[in-house]
């Protein structure tokens, strides 16, 4: 509760007619807690969907797209067992071709990852990633990136 002229930050999705607003969340993480951590934020916010490796990632975004069920987020590791996170990202892109989705109506992809290096940098974006995040991930982060591709919005609230 708030009291007299104290001001705090409400989260919302957005919900405009017409806008591309947060309501399903991919996270691809191998790392349990890491997992959860990014589950616990996004579901404030959206229907969560976890994977554990690239193969089951790129299943799970396969039907997605088939079904009509799209996702408007996907939270990507790169270090992932089976198969490393920038080649689910261009595996993504090319699914996301052959069903006619391409630019801007295309899931939001935010690389969750404890690799900072340039190479790793610059290679998730040219491969077309929205967002990089480095680990360890926090709400502040999450929150943040969400802000920023503007999958939710940011009111303030006075009493």
């Amino acid at each position: 509760m708030l009291v007299g002229g104290e001001t705090s930050s409400l989260w919302l999705r957005k919900e405009e007619e017409g806008s591309r607003y947060l309501t399903r969340a991919l996270i691809v993480e191998d790392n349990a807690t890491s997992r959860m951590v990014l589950e616990k934020v996004l579901s404030e916010f959206a229907d969560c969907q976890t994977a554990a490796s690239g193969l089951d990632s790129v299943a799970s975004l396969e039907s997605g797209l088939s079904s009509d069920q799209n996702f408007h987020l996907v939270c990507l590791d790169i270090d992932l067992p089976d198969m490393d996170g920038h080649a689910v990202l261009q595996q993504l892109r090319d699914i996301e071709d052959l069903h006619g989705v391409a630019g801007l109506k295309g899931v939001k992809v935010v690389m969750t990852t404890s690799l900072k290096d340039a190479k790793n940098v610059l290679g998730a974006f040219r491969a077309g990633c929205e967002g990089y995040v480095v680990k360890p991930v926090d709400r502040e982060k999450i929150v943040e990136q969400l802000l920023e591709l503007e999958l939710v919005e940011a009111r303030e609230l006075s009493r």
